[in-house]
């Protein structure tokens, strides 16, 4: 699927910074930095993908601690 162009990723660089908006700003600093929208499964499969892919570079278990009462 191609994206519009206007949704191009941009480059880390001045020119891009100057392209985004004020809104872009603040949803990135909420964290948000993806306009694909998730499900919570989806979400929770990216978070475990992306500590699997952590563990697997540095070999150290930084994650959510989980408690069972």
């Amino acid at each position: 699927m191609e994206q519009p162009e206007e949704q191009l990723p941009l480059k880390k660089d001045k020119s891009g910074l100057d392209k985004i908006t004020d809104d872009e700003i603040r949803l990135v600093e909420q964290g948000n930095t993806t306009a694909v929208s998730y499900n919570k499964i989806e979400k929770r499969i990216r978070e475990v993908l992306f500590e699997l892919e952590n563990f697997r570079k540095t070999k150290s278990v930084v994650s959510k601690i989980w408690i069972i009462i």
